[in-house]
């Protein structure tokens, strides 16, 4: 798993975003751009796999170490290319950091089953125990939070 996270009891739930404030923005935009961004970040995992993957503390703090090298110039294009997506990295991880200190224990577990390890959502429903329409809802508002800390602009 790319990244290592840890849900405790004890977090400080965040409530879902009100129905007027989720109907501000296109569902479809939100959602596929946020899928954009969240896939960059595994093609970017699976292409360099040594860079050190974060934990997420329960708190949804993001704990990584990152070592950028300084280059002169000698290796060229390899270092810089290589230096910069860590720096993209680093900046994904951020990113997605702050997004996930926004949702609720819901929110989050429907980003981490279906957005990130991409499985179905019906296997969320039953894992979950919730029923369709509160589903929709969890689903909307995460997408809408995601969308506003990755900083898409989606609205209707």
């Amino acid at each position: 798993m790319l990244f290592e996270y840890k849900l405790e009891d004890n977090i400080v739930d965040n409530p879902a975003l009100p129905r007027e404030e989720i109907q501000k923005y296109d569902m479809d935009i939100c959602y596929e751009e946020v899928l954009k961004k969240i896939n960059e970040f595994i093609t970017l995992q699976v292409q360099y796999p040594n860079i050190p993957k974060p934990r997420i503390t329960s708190n949804y703090e993001v704990r990584y170490e990152c070592f950028i090298k300084s280059s002169n110039d000698k290796v060229g294009n390899y270092i810089a290319k290589k230096c910069d997506t860590e720096m993209r990295m680093q900046t994904l991880y951020s990113e997605i950091s702050l997004a996930l200190s926004t949702l609720s224990r819901d929110e989050f577990t429907y980003f981490l089953d279906v957005l990130y390890l991409k499985k179905s959502e019906n296997y969320l429903i039953d894992k979950i125990q919730t029923t369709r329409h509160l589903f929709k809802t969890i689903k909307a508002s995460c997408i809408v939070k995601m969308a506003i800390a990755l900083n898409v602009s989606a609205y209707s």
